[in-house]
């Protein structure tokens, strides 16, 4: 199987919180993947009528990932905790705002790779004006599921990925590379 159709698969499978373990010649690599250098990515305005979300052209990037896990005295089913910092830009003349449609926390080694969906608060950009830019503070929420497997990667480099969409549908999509620290 091609590195190419590898990444494919990945997704398809990580996007689901499953482990995901890699065949022979796999390297694991993260990395590579479709996001353009800067992490940017913009989302134009909208082509047709209707509707009342703002369709300025705005981006995202993300600042800096302040995300650990709380594995001491007993880990619960959601370890993780902390913020992720996200700049916003709108590069076009009119307002605009991007909704959260997901965030996830990916590690890999050689072998294999984990995904925790993680849940952030507010799940918006707020209304960006034309022109300008804004830092906002996503903070980590509690979310079913459980993640405490996480506190088995304490000290392990992940990549922290946020997809956004756009009033228009588009999606515009972030990563930052991060290690995991843990309270143990």
């Amino acid at each position: 199987m091609s590195r190419g159709t590898w990444a494919v698969w990945l997704l398809l499978t990580a996007g689901c919180g499953a482990n995901v373990v890699f065949g022979e010649g796999g390297d694991g690599a993260a990395g590579g993947g479709g996001a353009a250098d800067d992490g940017s990515f913009g989302a134009g305005p909208s082509s047709g009528g209707g509707g009342d979300a703002p369709t300025g052209i705005v981006t995202a990037e993300i600042v800096e990932a302040k995300l650990g896990a709380d594995c001491m005295p007993e880990v619960g089913p959601d370890p993780i905790q902390g913020s992720v910092l996200v700049s916003y830009t709108n590069l076009g003349s009119t307002a605009g705002a991007l909704e959260l449609e997901r965030a996830e926390v990916l590690f890999a080694s050689q072998v294999e790779a984990w995904v925790f969906p993680i849940a952030l608060s507010p799940t918006s950009s707020g209304v960006i004006a034309g022109g300008t830019s804004a830092q906002l503070e996503h903070t980590k929420v509690a979310t079913d599921g459980d993640s405490s497997f996480v506190c088995s990667l304490c000290g392990l480099p992940g990549t922290v990925s946020i997809t956004w969409r756009a009033g228009n549908g588009t999606q515009v999509t972030d990563q930052l590379e991060l290690t995991l620290l843990c309270a143990l």
